[in-house]
């Protein structure tokens, strides 16, 4: 089986440059609340035993941000990492794509990137698991959203659209409900 993990960067800022002007969207940092959750949801990976092999995260300065504080809260866990720049505005098929190219010797990859492109590829890919969470999923994927989805094939080349299981869908304020 395969596992993989989709993540929406945290809740990002729209602060202006040192010159007053907006920041370019590439260029965002997180907001308060996105380096307030981003925390709560790494201990929620923790407990949840999903400790990716591979992280690919999108080059954008709020996933890199979400990333750092993945990786601090996991404390060294997360050993492969790769920036990828294709992730900035990837769409479904471009992430699916990027999925179906992983190595066969990686069970359990996780993605940190954005909408719409995010969603659109876990509705996509999702074709099982608890009702509720799929139409959760398929309302809204918030930041600092967690998609885990279940693959019963060996290589990442064999995923084919709605055959995985969902098996979560966490948000920080699902988090905070519980």
């Amino acid at each position: 089986m395969l596992t993989l993990i989709l993540m929406r960067h945290a809740k990002s800022g729209w602060a202006a440059a040192a010159s007053g002007q907006p920041l370019a969207d590439k260029e965002r940092p997180l907001a308060r609340r996105g380096i307030s959750d981003t925390p709560h949801m790494a201990a929620w990976l923790k407990t949840s035993r999903l400790t990716p092999e591979l992280v690919l995260c999108s080059t954008a300065v709020r996933t890199r941000q979400t990333l750092a504080l993945i990786k601090q809260a996991l404390a060294g866990e997360i050993q492969n990492i790769e920036l990828r720049e294709d992730l900035y505005s990837s769409a479904s098929a471009g992430l699916i794509a990027i999925v179906r190219a992983l190595p066969g010797d990686i069970r359990q990859v996780m993605i940190i990137g954005h909408n719409p492109g995010l969603q659109d590829a876990a509705i996509e890919l999702t074709g099982k698991g608890d009702a509720e969470l799929r139409q959760a999923l398929a309302v809204k994927f918030p930041t600092a959203g967690i998609a885990v989805i279940d693959f019963p094939v060996d290589r990442w080349s064999d995923i084919i659209a709605r055959t995985g299981n969902l098996r979560h869908f966490m948000a920080p304020k699902r988090l905070a409900a519980r």
